[in-house]
């Protein structure tokens, strides 16, 4: 039995608090993360690290690309469908 997953402005709120601890910087629930270098490499992983704390989740961060994980908006969706 799956468990109702969070709602998304939720997440996205919880993930901008894990952003700020990382990288010590507010963003924008729109603001590009890894494409910009906010996040670098080893940002991405304690952001996954973290994630799946938070969440229960196991993200795979081979798959962590900019394509689909640049934004906090992106990263919301992604968490949410392993939710």
């Amino acid at each position: 039995m799956q468990t109702e997953s969070p709602d998304l402005t939720e997440l996205e709120t919880r993930i901008q608090a894990v952003i700020k601890r990382i990288t010590f910087s507010d963003v924008a629930k729109d603001q590009p993360l890894i494409s910009t270098q906010l996040l670098d490499s080893i940002g991405v992983v304690d952001l996954v690290v973290e994630l799946e704390k938070q969440f229960g989740v196991t993200l795979d961060v081979q798959a962590v690309t900019a394509a689909e994980f640049n934004t906090v908006q992106q990263i919301a969706r992604k968490v949410a469908e392993y939710t």
